[in-house]
């Protein structure tokens, strides 16, 4: 509570110089934006971490290149390396989900891709205390394209269009959290029901709503839901469901 009031009474200092100055509000709300990022991308600043990616798998294991990266996870890999690049944090180390070593474990992760691609994902989810996961509430392991919250009892499903032939409406989540194989390391799960909702759960960090939200902002750990419009085969408007935080 302390930290809250010294940060409101820092940020109504530089309001009033700033005004003084003959900055524009634009201006003032660019720099609480940026303000925001920083607070979210504080663990991961120096550059010091892995993002670990999925792995799809060909069905012919002759093909020469059997592991390959998703449309969408792609975009979610593009959204977070540039929102991390506007802030001048290095150049990332990218790992393919089945190629982490001892060191990568142990690192500060970045986790994109639900458990059925990522398994680093899985993994983290198994072991953290999170409400939130993927599959059906009374059938966790069932696969379903789903995402789910223990504490509310609430399900979110994939929805189709009309036709029935393609997604509308996807779900994803972001969790923030200490590394559950280091806890001196922080993890941050970007993850859908399907890619759809993945690429979605990147764009939400770049949102200002979801900066702003104290429980994001606060640096502590968090978890969150939001849904995904889809249109013409991509993401389109990214709405916050939950935002909570952990324990």
């Amino acid at each position: 509570m302390l930290q809250e009031f010294q940060d409101l009474g820092i940020n109504l200092l530089a309001a009033s110089i700033s005004f003084g100055a003959g900055l524009s509000a634009t201006e003032l709300r660019r720099r609480w934006r940026s303000r925001s990022s920083r607070a979210f991308w504080k663990p991961f600043a120096d550059g010091e971490f892995r993002v670990v990616t999925p792995v799809h798998r060909h069905d012919d294991l002759t093909i020469d290149k059997s592991e390959w990266l998703g449309q969408n996870d792609l975009a979610a890999l593009l959204t977070l390396q540039g929102a991390a690049g506007s802030l001048r944090i290095p150049a990332q180390s990218i790992r393919p989900a089945s190629r982490l070593n001892d060191e990568d474990w142990r690192s500060n992760l970045i986790l994109i891709g639900g458990p059925s691609t990522n398994t680093v994902t899985g993994a983290a989810l198994e072991r953290l205390r999170v409400g939130v996961g993927f599959g059906s509430l009374g059938e966790p392991l069932s696969g379903r394209p789903e995402v789910h919250d223990r504490q509310t009892g609430r399900t979110w499903s994939l929805a189709n269009t009309p036709a029935g032939n393609t997604v509308r409406t996807d779900h994803g989540i972001v969790v923030r959290a200490a590394s559950p194989f280091n806890s001196q390391k922080t993890v941050l799960v970007i993850a859908g029901a399907t890619s759809y909702g993945t690429a979605g759960a990147a764009r939400l960090c770049e949102s200002s709503t979801f900066l702003d939200h104290p429980a994001v902002r606060s640096g502590d750990p968090f978890e969150a839901v939001c849904s995904v419009d889809i249109a013409g085969g991509a993401p389109r408007e990214v709405q916050v469901m939950l935002v909570r935080p952990l324990s």
